[in-house]
């Protein structure tokens, strides 16, 4: 079952019932990153309608929910400012179809995560970027 913890009382105010945070579907009006990720590259919605804010729209702030849903799903749950990997503070004129292909690796697993849980910590535990937050972690005491 999927939730979202972030939801703060006001916005669920305001969205009146039309979410429920303890129960995150695929007919929830919440998107979990990695299918907004897999519908942009495939042009099925824009991209500069995503975003943290106003302020910061477009592919970068969605690879960034995308990396944390990573993470959060291999047991590191990062905040803001803990952008250890280049991956994930690259600016977005910088990511090569390397790094584009194992984002829509990422997105696949996570959007499907049920029926792709060990290859997502597979994936996790061998690649650049966990490695480096698992590093970091450790490094930190974590």
């Amino acid at each position: 079952m999927l939730v979202d913890a972030m939801t703060e009382e006001p916005i669920l105010e305001r969205l009146r019932s039309k979410i429920d945070p303890l129960n995150v579907d695929n007919n929830s009006q919440s998107l979990l990153a990695g299918d907004v990720w897999q519908r942009c590259r495939a042009g099925k919605v824009n991209h500069q309608e995503f975003g943290d804010s106003p302020d910061d729209l477009g592919m970068a702030p969605i690879r960034y929910a995308l990396l944390q849903d990573f993470d959060y799903l291999n047991k590191n749950e990062l905040v803001g400012f803990d952008a250890w990997h280049e991956l994930i503070s690259k600016p977005e004129e910088e990511v090569t179809e390397h790094d584009k292909h194992l984002l829509d690796e990422i997105a696949e697993m996570t959007f499907h995560v049920d029926s792709n849980f060990n290859c997502l910590k597979e994936v996790y535990q061998t690649t650049s970027y966990g490695q480096t937050v698992q590093n970091r972690l450790s490094s930190l005491g974590f």
